[in-house]
């Protein structure tokens, strides 16, 4: 069973290491990894945004992913995005 809490700053180094995973990289708007200033800019800003909700993604004590929405009110929907941590990856936890 997976449960969701949200994001917190002592997630930054743990959601930095899953971002900048070779696989992330490769599937990510960019293409590139990211630099720890900049990953700490983006979670500051992420966790202060009303419009976006960013979670861990536990089963039992074990962070296995994070998942994020952004909302988008001018059209009543919302944008979600997954990860699944490079450790727990074909587990069935995407």
């Amino acid at each position: 069973m997976i449960a969701l809490r949200p994001a917190i700053m002592d997630d930054a180094e743990r959601l930095f290491d899953w971002r900048n995973d070779s696989a992330a990289v490769e599937f990510s708007t960019t293409g590139k990894s990211v630099e720890w200033e900049e990953h700490l800019t983006w979670l500051e800003r992420s966790l202060a945004d009303p419009d976006r909700k960013l979670f861990i993604a536990m089963a039992g004590t074990v962070p296995v992913g994070q998942g994020r929405l952004d909302i988008e009110r001018e059209y009543g929907s919302c944008a979600l995005s997954v990860a699944v941590a490079p450790a727990h990856r074909r587990k069935g936890y995407g």
